[in-house]
């Protein structure tokens, strides 16, 4: 798997919960705390079909 980098920019209320969740659920970086929250993200939209045929979709006009 090739790995990507992603830049975001987030305000001050949400990167102090950022830092508070990483803390808190003892997560070595905040890196290893995003991937988990977005997989969980993925994993509940993968429950609908609309949203599979559109990551079909993407993946397919990607490799064109």
């Amino acid at each position: 798997m090739v790995s990507k980098r992603v830049q975001a920019t987030i305000s001050s209320d949400l990167f102090t919960h950022i830092l508070a969740l990483k803390e808190y659920g003892n997560y070595k970086s905040l890196s290893a705390l995003v991937e988990e929250s977005l997989e969980k993200t993925i994993s509940e939209y993968s429950k609908f079909q609309s949203f599979r045929d559109y990551l079909d979709m993407r993946t397919h006009n990607e490799q064109a």
